[in-house]
């Protein structure tokens, strides 16, 4: 199969882990026989948006194309506003940046199908895409389609609703996306549930190995990750178990704020900030713990979970979330009340308690994530909806 990649999210010098999930399923897709064209657009800065904002200024330097693990991915340039103006047209801009370009491509070797990540602005181009090439389209919603962005304005959700109804087939990462998916849109037989995969082989050989009350976490650092409610955790349960430990990784617009309440609960002592770390790192850190614990309130799925649970260790996640797809609660980690310190604080209390049960709970956890959600598995379903759903397109032509 010749597929067309089209995703604005994907690592480029300077933010490697930008998308790296997508970059990852690229390359066990690439692995299992598929021929990929990745464009990874960018967004484009005009005076004066590019001269005072230092953010959009750094778009403007991203190259236009780049090379990661011999995937080469091209990132045109297209009309972005600031604050998501216009969020709801972004595919028709993204599409108009594109469209010579796929065209050429399409004439040299013709892609089988096109496949798209998010629906704006990714899927929305998709549509112009199938529309003028006559190929099928199938498109994968990763979280924030459907828990922010279908609540920013009418026109956005309409967008979304629109999209899904052209499309040939929506996946979504979990079952909580596929039914706050449905829910808006009325079309549940066009869409499907995978589970997002991790690279299983850096964790092959991986064990925990830090000390009893070593709590770890990976993420952004952004308000819904509930790291507040972690650092607040470690203050509560610092007199019980004087010897705890927190890890916090990731960078993020909380960082600050993060610090700061670390001071004024004055478990400063307690807690490392090591800033961003590169994904291939990640496992390292991961080792040097005992409990993963990550209370988020707005998780699309979490592949910072799977890849803790390959590393042997005993997940803390929220009820609702996407996580709840991976994780069975008393068996391979915790599921907590969502903004619940108490929860949080009881769920820690018991596996800091236990010792034993957490190295049993982080074996059967492990088990869980290397044999049923690798990339590999993750790719063989992808591409077996990739081959019906070019096989049902051809009948209907």
């Amino acid at each position: 199969m010749n597929i067309l990649v089209i995703s604005h999210m994907y690592p480029y010098p300077g933010n490697s882990n930008n998308g790296i999930f997508v970059h990852q399923q690229n390359l066990e897709l690439m692995r299992q026989g598929c021929n990929l064209t990745v464009l990874a657009p960018r967004p484009w800065a005009p005076y004066p948006i590019g001269f005072f904002n230092p953010r959009w200024r750094k778009f403007s330097s991203i190259p236009k194309v780049v090379n990661f693990d011999g995937i080469v991915a091209r990132r045109p340039a297209y009309l972005v506003f600031p604050r998501g103006i216009g969020m709801a047209s972004s595919g028709f801009r993204l599409n108009l940046a594109m469209r010579k370009h796929v065209a050429k491509l399409h004439k040299e070797n013709p892609f089988s199908l096109i496949y798209a990540h998010t629906i704006l602005p990714d899927g929305q181009a998709g549509i112009f895409l199938k529309r003028y090439l006559g190929i099928p389209l199938v498109v994968t919603v990763h979280g924030k389609d459907v828990q922010q962005t279908a609540f920013r304005n009418n026109r956005c959700r309409q967008a979304i609703v629109d999209v899904v109804k052209e499309a040939d087939m929506v996946v979504t990462v979990s079952t909580k996306l596929k039914r706050m998916l449905d829910q808006f849109t009325h079309l549940p037989w066009k869409s499907v549930a995978i589970n997002n995969g991790f690279d299983s082989n850096k964790y092959l050989g991986i064990q925990p190995a830090g000390p009893a009350g070593t709590i770890i976490s990976v993420s952004n650092l952004v308000q819904s990750k509930g790291l507040d409610l972690n650092l607040r955790a470690v203050a509560a349960l610092r007199s019980k178990y004087p010897y705890i430990r927190y890890t916090v990784v990731g960078d993020g617009v909380e960082a600050g704020s993060l610090r700061q309440l670390a001071q004024e609960l004055k478990v400063q002592d307690m807690v490392t900030f090591t800033g961003q770390v590169p994904n291939k790192d990640v496992p390292s850190l991961l080792a040097k713990a005992r409990i993963f614990s990550l209370p988020s309130s707005m998780e699309g799925f979490g592949v910072a979970y799977l890849e803790a649970m390959a590393a042997g260790l005993p997940v803390i996640g929220c009820r609702g979330e996407g996580i709840a797809d991976v994780v069975y609660s008393g068996e391979t980690g915790l599921l907590i009340e969502p903004n619940s310190l108490d929860s949080l604080v009881k769920a820690l209390d018991q596996l800091l308690g236990d010792p034993d049960g957490v190295r049993e709970m982080g074996l059967r956890a492990r088990k869980l994530a290397l044999g049923n959600y690798s990339w590999q598995t993750n790719a063989s379903k992808m591409i077996n909806l990739f081959e019906e759903t070019i096989s049902t397109a051809d009948k209907g032509n």
